[in-house]
């Protein structure tokens, strides 16, 4: 399945943060990437920093647990420590995102395995925010769909 990862630094290759790693729509995606942007500009004072880089990705469908959004790093980890101690068969958690919204649910990994980058497309700040209000061009639409 075709989810994106949006960040403020292009990635080559994933790793797994502490909250765990969070792929989904990319209006989801969109809405996270801006946001550390402008607080990397704020607490940087770096108004350079104007682009966030949008990684279209293909993952490997599983085992799926669905949850509730945890809202926090902290609370993905706490429920990652849960799952471990009761011991369940999992591959990624499946959930719908509270605070990114998206018409496509969002997904946590605790290991990257089964997420493959298949491509990264720089965006300007503004030409997010206006993707995030519907403006956008042609260049920056995917279809989301599945690869055999």
């Amino acid at each position: 399945m075709i989810v994106f990862h949006a960040s403020t630094v292009k990635i080559e290759e994933f790793y797994v943060p502490f909250g765990g790693l969070h792929l989904g729509g990319m209006m989801s995606a969109i809405d996270c990437a801006l946001l550390k942007l402008k607080q990397d500009r704020r607490h940087l004072r770096d108004l350079t920093l104007d682009s966030i880089y949008i990684h279209r990705c293909l993952i490997e469908l599983g085992e799926e647990y669905e949850a509730k959004d945890q809202g926090s790093d902290s609370g993905w980890k706490k429920l990652y420590y849960k799952l471990l101690n009761d011991e369940v068969d999992y591959d990624y958690i499946r959930y719908i995102n509270e605070y990114e919204p998206d018409v496509v649910p969002s997904y946590c990994f605790f290991e990257t395995s089964k997420i493959k980058i298949l491509d990264c497309t720089k965006m300007h700040m503004d030409v997010a925010e206006d993707y995030l209000r519907g403006i956008h061009a042609d260049q920056y639409r995917y279809e989301l769909e599945i690869l055999e």
